[in-house]
């Protein structure tokens, strides 16, 4: 099959200008963090600038994304097509948190956010909270608040703002890295608990965010219409009430278990989130590939603080692309 991206109906995107763009960006975030992709290339930053590359040489042309020689079989096409969703992923959030208008050009002026990121990026098993900090940086920005990146040692990552009674409100960001086994989301929360408390004590108010990396992929089921084409049809999948994907409840269930006994009662709330994969459409035809980041939140039953912030805390978006698949000539 030979794809070529997007309707011509469809507002037209320029990914070569967005990878360029995003490409750009991270080599500066790299210079502020002293990063050298001579010495330092294993780094997972440039680990990610080699995979964009490869991405833009291999797919992106002047009129948009063209893939050649999808397949043979349906099934390999699919998983192609997921690597071209996860590759697109490694770029398409950021471009909508952190690296929005205006906010990327914060993080390189402001000194405060300068030395957060010369704390934090150089460390490469910190990458992926790191990378997670900016984006609910950028999040909550975009929400109207006016969060500030903090770079102590043992507090939390960010100072959210103020609530609605004036007090300071923290959040501690953690990233739930692949195979990690849902156990772990208890040793998070209850050090999120400790740096949350080294601020001002029982008195301080704050949550915390926890972001699983591995994303929910919904493989699709594939069936023959009998008219020439087959249609890939994304499994629907088991959800808890929260709407959380059964491959990863056990992650909110343990959640939901601290946060009802009397342990780790600084962490007024959690939020969980992580993004979910799929497929849908027709071969041959119109493709869709279609990432969306998703939330929920789960509150303390036994908060030492309340928190009354007027703004959405829990962070969500979606990317996605048409893809027109042809025979082969």
């Amino acid at each position: 099959m030979t794809p070529i991206s997007d309707a011509p109906e469809a507002p037209q995107r320029n990914f070569r200008a967005e990878m360029d763009a995003y490409i750009t960006k991270m080599q500066a975030l790299a210079a502020i963090a002293n990063l050298h992709s001579s010495t330092q290339r294993h780094h997972p930053l440039f680990a990610t600038l080699e995979t964009l590359s490869r991405l833009r040489q291999a797919w992106v042309t002047p009129e948009g994304l063209r893939v050649e020689k999808l397949g043979p079989h349906p099934q390999v096409v699919v998983r192609q097509l997921l690597h071209i969703l996860n590759a697109m992923a490694v770029y398409g959030y950021d471009r909508m948190y952190w690296q929005a208008d205006g906010y990327f050009e914060e993080l390189e002026q402001d000194e405060a956010n300068r030395r957060f990121i010369r704390s934090r990026l150089p460390r490469p098993e910190h990458y992926d909270a790191t990378v997670s900090e900016l984006a609910y940086w950028g999040w909550l920005k975009a929400r109207g608040l006016s969060p500030c990146l903090m770079e102590e040692e043992g507090k939390p990552d960010l100072l959210v703002g103020n609530d609605r009674t004036g007090d300071p409100v923290f959040c501690d960001v953690k990233a739930i890295l692949p195979d990690t086994h849902p156990k772990r989301i208890e040793k998070v929360i209850k050090k999120a608990n400790e740096q949350i408390k080294h601020v001002a004590g029982e008195t301080t108010k704050g949550f915390c965010l926890i972001r699983i990396t591995s994303p929910v992929v919904r493989l699709p089921a594939i069936s023959d219409t009998g008219r020439g084409y087959l249609w890939l049809k994304p499994e629907e999948g088991n959800r808890n009430s929260a709407g959380v994907p059964h491959e990863i409840a056990e992650f909110y269930e343990r959640a939901v278990k601290l946060l009802n006994s009397e342990s780790c009662r600084s962490v007024a709330k959690v939020i969980l989130t992580w993004e979910e994969q799929l497929v849908i459409g027709n071969i041959p035809g119109w493709v869709t590939i279609h990432g969306v980041r998703k939330s929920c939140q789960i509150d303390h039953a036994n908060a030492r603080q309340k928190i009354t912030l007027d703004a959405d805390l829990l962070p969500k978006a979606t990317i996605a692309s048409n893809i027109n698949l042809t025979r082969r000539v």
